[in-house]
């Protein structure tokens, strides 16, 4: 993955960055690293460029359910529902 790509698209989301009243409406600068690491591996990151260009207020959340339609399922052995389950115990 071109290095140009993962600095457009980290440019992209730190536009999103904000801090709300629920951690589940935020998406902190922690999220945009884990989220870029996520899209480089994952092959996604020009689909997730064009859409966030498309949507440029899309939630964190959004673009997390958005992996099921840009990855391949499995690519690490997991589905985003055992991802996500993964990162909710990383967090207790």
């Amino acid at each position: 993955m071109s290095d140009q790509k993962i600095k457009t698209l980290r440019s992209l989301l730190e536009d999103l960055i904000c801090e709300k009243e629920t951690r589940i409406d935020s998406f902190l600068a922690e999220d945009v690293e884990a989220y870029l690491d996520f899209a480089e591996g994952m092959d996604f990151v020009d689909e997730a460029i064009d859409y966030v260009k498309v949507h440029p207020h899309a939630s964190a959340q959004e673009l997390y359910h958005m992996i099921d339609q840009w990855a391949e399922p499995g690519v690490y052995g997991e589905t985003l529902e055992e991802f996500e389950a993964a990162m909710a115990e990383d967090d207790d």
